[in-house]
């Protein structure tokens, strides 16, 4: 008897303890983000034609975009897959903490559904996979390498 209620005890300690989350890295690894992303791979960066490139480095990720004229790096913060196959990605730099979410698509490419600044503005310059500012629809990224 007092073994049963060790055991219904041990249970229940286990059942309460908190599920260890899966670092940005993993998430996105589980993903298949990694290398670099662009609308078209064999034309060089520029403004229609950004290139994304993942870089797993001590355990995290760092994203370092590439747009010709003007290039950047963020590290990735918190990266999720939503249960409807989204995936999220929130980068932060010195200037701003900036959220994406793509939809995978069936054929290995990505397209941003949302992006936009996390905290205070919550700025939004994609929504519904559209860009705000001319609405275009966004074109998908395909892996480069």
């Amino acid at each position: 008897m007092k073994f049963r209620a060790f055991a219904m005890s041990a249970v229940m300690l286990v059942a309460t303890l908190p599920v260890q989350a899966q670092s940005a890295a993993e998430v996105l690894r589980e993903a298949g983000i990694e290398g670099t992303w662009s609308v078209n791979c064999s034309v060089p960066p520029g403004d229609r034609n950004g290139h994304h490139t993942y870089i797993y480095e001590g355990g995290g990720v760092r994203e370092a975009r590439d747009f010709g004229n003007s290039r950047d790096s963020s590290d990735v913060i918190r990266a999720r897959i939503f249960d409807d196959g989204t995936l999220e990605i929130v980068t932060r730099n010195p200037q701003f903490t900036w959220r994406v979410v793509y939809r995978r698509l069936g054929d290995g490419k990505i397209r941003a559904i949302t992006s936009g600044e996390e905290g205070g503005t919550n700025r939004l310059t994609i929504q519904n996979g559209r860009f705000l500012h001319n609405g275009n629809e966004t074109q998908a990224l395909v892996r480069c390498n």
